[in-house]
């Protein structure tokens, strides 16, 4: 019986250590899609449906297949016409990433 508590508690800590680990487990796809609609669906396609005339940026379900450490370097780092989001936190782009990989 002791064995089993600790199998259990140590199973339960590495799940914590996982969810704390890396913010794309532990972020909120629909405050993410929230996000999308608010500021990044007038550049980009930011679901399933099929690329705009109007889109300046990939469709999401071109990039949801990129390491999370690269979507966050591409939401941190101002380019071509990706304008800067100073308001968005760290959460919000976790949601956000979280967000895009979902549509892989």
């Amino acid at each position: 019986m002791q064995g089993t508590i600790i199998t259990r508690t140590r199973t339960a800590a590495v799940a914590v250590a996982l969810a704390l680990a890396s913010p794309a487990l532990a972020a909120d796809t629909e405050a993410g899609l929230a996000l999308a609609e608010q500021w990044c669906n007038a550049c980009h396609s930011i679901g399933n449906e099929e690329a705009r005339m109007e889109d300046a940026g990939p469709r999401w379900t071109e990039i949801a297949s990129h390491h999370g450490d690269a979507l966050l370097a591409a939401l941190n780092t101002p380019h071509d016409f990706m304008p800067n989001f100073p308001s968005l936190t760290e959460e919000d782009k976790a949601n956000l990433v979280a967000y895009i990989q979902s549509l892989e």
